[in-house]
């Protein structure tokens, strides 16, 4: 038996798992086939008209496949662009109009995440979600600004877990506890192979945003 092909990868292990997905694709893809499904020995055993008639046959099937393929693919194109454009003006609507709890604003700062590979301090960060709402923050490597990563966050569609890092198998998932004073958290580090951000030592904090809707607060003053 011929030994199987080994792919070195020195990546996260998600990544390895997708090199190795596209190598033995790219190894299934080099092996001999024939029209129609016949074996070597049935198309060895055709004349040169009948292998010219069954590949006739086969690029037609071939072409139609295609055709159904392309149009499949443009469909779901449009829809997803559509989807997205309806999730664009829900979330500018939230941004426009939202009421008090629909809305929460995060800070992230403090220890290291992922560039190119290896941990490194970035520039605190702070942006607003509402409720549903799915996005990728930059981080900037601190200094040196043209160095940038991507992390997914997420709002649920409740408005009270936030999500970090939603990608990864290890993802940190806050559940909303005191959101309207406002909550410091420093959540568990996520590994360079079980997520994106690589994320160690971070400080995140919490809080809703202030918004029409809001309870009244009551000040008391000491005597």
């Amino acid at each position: 038996m011929r030994a199987s092909r080994k792919y070195a990868c020195d990546g996260p292990r998600w990544v390895c798992r997708t090199i190795t997905a596209m190598a033995v694709m790219a190894t299934l893809a080099g092996c001999t086939t024939y029209p129609m499904g016949l074996t070597e020995k049935q198309w060895n055993a055709l004349s040169p008209a009948e292998q010219a008639q069954y590949r006739a046959q086969q690029y037609a099937i071939d072409a139609e496949r295609r055709r159904v393929a392309e149009e499949r693919y443009a469909q779901a194109v449009r829809e997803a662009a559509e989807r997205e454009r309806l999730e664009r003006e829900r979330i500018q609507a939230f941004h426009a109009a939202g009421r008090y709890g629909d809305v929460i604003t995060v800070t992230i700062a403090e220890g290291q995440i992922t560039f190119g590979g290896k941990r490194h301090a970035y520039e605190p960060v702070s942006f607003d979600l509402v409720r549903g709402e799915r996005r990728d923050v930059e981080f900037t490597q601190a200094g040196n600004p043209y160095v940038k990563s991507l992390v997914t966050v997420r709002l649920a569609d409740d408005g009270n877990t936030f999500y970090f890092d939603e990608v990864a198998r290890k993802r940190i998932v806050i559940v909303n506890d005191g959101w309207e004073r406002g909550r410091v958290y420093r959540p568990h580090d996520i590994s360079r192979d079980d997520g994106p951000s690589g994320a160690a030592g971070v400080m995140i904090r919490i809080k809703l945003k202030e918004l029409p809707g809001a309870p009244e607060r009551v000040i008391i003053k000491e005597r």
